[in-house]
């Protein structure tokens, strides 16, 4: 753990199969861990924010290089090289700051609407089970 365990901070990349180009961000949270060998481990320098490479990463735009970039005739595959060419703009930390905390409120924006439906969908059911038990 002490030489390859992930830290607070660590962006782990998928890099091959079906799970090519999703990220995560670890967090102080997080339990002790190792990237297994299908992540790419990233670490940053303090002129960049870790969230902000989490999201920017997951932008839909980015998303479509990393498939294009990836196909091959078994499974996908995504090297590091492949990685450092993503076209990423670094603004400066303030704006990298605000662009993580945006995107932190709508991700909780997002986990409270997905509740709220969910919770709409169990009501519906109950209200269409009690119409075809004819107790409406």
């Amino acid at each position: 753990l002490a030489q390859y365990g992930l830290r607070p901070g660590d962006l782990i990349f998928a890099r091959t199969g079906a799970t090519v180009g999703k990220v995560a961000l670890i967090k102080p949270s997080s339990p002790p861990c190792i990237a297994g060998a299908y992540f790419i481990r990233m670490r940053f320098k303090n002129s960049v924010l870790p969230e902000y490479i989490f999201n920017a990463l997951r932008v839909k735009s980015i998303q479509t290089l990393i498939a294009a970039k990836s196909r091959q005739a078994a499974q996908q595959n995504f090297s590091g090289p492949g990685l450092r060419e993503l076209p990423m703009p670094v603004p400066s930390i303030r704006l990298q700051k605000k662009f993580a905390e945006t995107a932190e409120k709508v991700e909780v924006s997002m986990r409270g609407m997905q509740k709220s439906a969910q919770q709409l969908d169990e009501l519906f059911g109950a209200l269409q089970h009690k119409a075809f038990a004819g107790e409406i």
